[in-house]
């Protein structure tokens, strides 16, 4: 490589040498060019002046001057000077040896004596002109200006004397053509040598520093890459010669550093989000049940008390349908700021699910803790100019009491947060543990009685209030199960509806009751049975096809069935419901509004409503007669009721004193224990059919007391 590069160095050498040759050379030529077209100038000035010449002897030029005013021969000479002017560079002129301007081709000078003119250098070169015609012509210098401009105009002019007559004829050229000519060739030249000899000088100053520069710069980048910089700038790389190839190798070797490098960065930013991931929560950026757990065991593990608190948000859902996705975040993201404001160094405050909050702490007193953080986070969150409100629910585990592993800790908070009150702090307890045991295995026991059939009907008797007739009952869901023995009602239908199975629940009564509907229309008893509807089979939207599938499948009269649905149920929906209640309206059934007088919002509706029956709730027939404000109640809705042409029945019918009120009010239908228990159906139609043939079961006001089924609830 370095013997090339001396090549290269005794290249540039000769380029130099050979450029100042050829500038010397054209210099040369030049100067010879110059002078060859200045003779040949010369000599065409002085061929020109002999042809004028002997023109003018052919016109017989007048020997006198008096000659001069005869118009034709004036008028052919000037036309031959004018044919022989040679553009602006070339003028003929005839003068006499008197200084007497006699012809002028351009009518400026003529009859003007001009001997004494004198050029801008001060010479009378007319004066000289003359001289040398009379010695046998030649050529005379002088200048004249240029216009518009202070310099002077180099010219030459060739006279010699006219024929037959003392004048002089001359032709004048602009020497500063000739020198204009020769410049700019001269210019063309030496531009194109100075050129050749600039850039031979630049290739040979690059040739020289491409042996040594090049090296000690990649030598220094070599260095400073094997130190670990990768901002190191590598010259040279494109270069075709051994250097370049030098170059690109230590240039891959860098992209190779690079790259290297920033896959390292790459794997480490990656690991370092894995990790922020796998420990903390991307919306809040609170630490996750992991990174709680992870802490929790290393609490343990020390000999000190360790108080877990979980807390669990209500209202989200409702918060996400009013407002949006982005008003549930903001929530999040408040309750979690004020979390992680009321925390201090004792404390970690993570998040566990998408309602769900923890609060990690060693303070000896758990409760007021407790009570501190539901202080904090029950203020409602400002969104906007919302204000949005929230519940929340405390579930409380400490150690030792609870001790076990972490996870179970964690889930004993959990556990006792969802079995809370709203704004409620509960404690972690074995009972607690018992008795949400002894629900689990319920609610499988639950779900298995819906699916096989398990659930028992029960029918409470219903009765004129006049003539003490039986009418028809309510139907009741009962169940009895192997391991529980009697479940009440109140204990399972909530979890029915916890569980999502109501609907089926509701199916097998239903199915039920218009088996046995059907039974007592073959027995020739024209009676009712009436069938609660839970909200969530309104709900669905299929309960109108599911009656009509049931009353077909069971041979049922529609007549005999009377569908009671809650106030809460039709307010939830009013415009649904009424669809489907005027559906069901249409299938030939009678319709009931169950639990009358302790909703809000059904009052407004009952006009639009098609309701057959309202059902005065027991909760103010238990206190009639002798409470007054549940009395007027009473009367209120019975009044309500018979202005707009519908029934009434009133359930929860104990004592005499009650029927003999509601008989008072024209209340035509009773039903509660002073009537009859809920029973089995083949009782009730032992009932119906044997002891009362007539279709009384008991004389007003005297109540008949049968064998019960199971204990009334608030849902029976």
């Amino acid at each position: 490589m370095l013997k090339n590069q001396k090549l290269r160095v005794k290249l540039a050498v000769i380029l130099l040498l050979a450029c100042a040759t050829v500038l010397a050379v054209t210099s040369a030529g030049l100067v010879f060019s110059w002078n060859a077209r200045l003779a040949e100038r010369k000599a065409r000035l002085t061929d020109i002046v002999g042809v004028a010449n002997g023109t003018l002897e052919r016109l017989n030029w007048p020997v006198s001057r008096a000659q001069l005013a005869d118009p034709e021969a004036l008028t052919q000479t000037r036309k031959l000077f004018e044919s022989m002017t040679q553009g602006d560079t070339e003028s003929f002129f005839l003068i006499g040896f008197d200084g007497t301007v006699l012809l002028d081709p351009y009518l400026s000078l003529d009859g003007v004596n001009a001997i004494d003119l004198r050029d801008g250098k001060g010479r009378p070169f007319i004066r000289e002109a003359i001289e040398v015609a009379k010695a046998g012509g030649g050529f005379v210098q002088y200048g004249a200006p240029i216009p518009n401009s202070s310099r002077q105009q180099e010219k030459i002019a060739y006279v010699a004397r006219a024929p037959g007559n003392s004048a002089l004829i001359g032709i004048a050229m602009v020497i500063d053509d000739l020198k204009t000519e020769f410049w700019e060739r001269a210019v063309v030249f030496l531009g194109a040598i100075a050129s050749v000899f600039f850039a031979t000088l630049v290739l040979s100053s690059r040739i020289v520093k491409s042996v040594c520069h090049p090296i000690r710069q990649l030598l220094g980048a070599v260095e400073l890459l094997s130190q670990g910089a990768t901002d190191v700038v590598i010259e040279g790389a494109v270069r075709g010669d051994e250097v370049g190839e030098l170059a690109r190798g230590i240039q891959s070797w860098k992209r190779h550093m690079i790259r290297r490098d920033q896959l390292q960065r790459e794997v480490e930013a990656a690991q370092q989000e894995l990790l922020r991931h796998a420990r903390y929560d991307d919306l809040t950026g609170l630490p996750n049940a992991r990174a709680l757990l992870d802490t929790l065991r290393d609490q343990l593990g020390k000999d000190q008390g360790v108080t877990l608190i979980a807390i669990s948000i209500q209202g989200l859902d409702r918060i996400s349908a009013l407002h949006g996705q982005a008003g549930q975040r903001h929530v999040l993201r408040t309750l979690a700021d004020r979390l992680r404001g009321f925390c201090g160094r004792k404390e970690l405050s993570a998040r566990l699910d998408a309602d769900e909050f923890a609060v990690l702490s060693c303070e000896p007193d758990p409760a007021r803790l407790a009570g501190n953080i539901r202080t904090a986070l029950s203020v409602p969150v400002q969104w906007g100019s919302l204000v949005l409100d929230i519940g929340l629910s405390i579930g409380l585990a400490t150690k030792p009491e609870d001790r076990a592993s972490a996870e179970e800790m964690l889930q004993a908070a959990i556990t006792a947060a969802r079995n809370s009150i709203d704004r409620e702090i509960t404690v972690y307890s074995p009972a607690l543990r018992a008795r949400l045991d002894r629900e689990s295995r319920l609610e499988a026991r639950l779900r298995h009685a819906v699916d096989h059939g398990l659930i028992g009907l029960a029918l409470q008797p219903k009765i004129n209030a006049r003539s003490g007739r039986l009418v028809g009952a309510e139907a009741l869901a009962r169940w009895t199960d192997d391991e529980f023995g009697v479940v009440a009602p109140f204990e399972f239908i909530p979890m029915a509806e916890r569980l999502g199975i109501i609907g089926d629940l509701d199916s097998v009564i239903l199915r039920n009751a218009l088996r046995e509907a059907a039974r007592w229309r073959e027995a020739g008893l024209d009676l009712s049975v009436a069938v609660n509807v839970s909200a969530n089979e309104l709900r669905a939207g299929d309960l109108v096809g599911r009656i009509a599938t049931a009353l077909a499948d069971a041979a049922c009269a529609p007549s005999q069935l009377v569908v009671e649905l809650t106030e809460s149920a039709v307010a939830e929906n009013p415009a649904n419901a009424c669809r489907q209640l005027k559906m069901l309206k249409g299938l030939g059934v009678s319709l009931s509004l169950d639990d009358f007088g302790t909703g809000y919002s059904s009052l407004s509706h009952l006009r639009r409503f098609p309701i057959d029956t309202l059902k005065i709730d027991r909760s103010f027939v238990i206190d009639v007669p002798h409470d007054r404000d549940a009395a007027a109640v009473v009367k209120t809705i019975v009044a309500l009721a018979t202005s707009l042409g519908i029934d009434t029945v009133a359930e929860g019918v104990e004592t005499t004193e009650q029927a003999d009120f509601l008989r008072a009010l024209a209340v035509p239908t009773l039903q509660g224990y002073l009537v009859g228990r809920p029973m089995a159906p083949d009782l009730f139609m032992v009932l119906a059919k044997e002891n009362h043939p007539d279709g009384a079961i008991a004389a007003p006001g005297r109540p008949h007391q049968l064998r019960a089924v199971g204990a009334e609830g608030p849902r029976q």
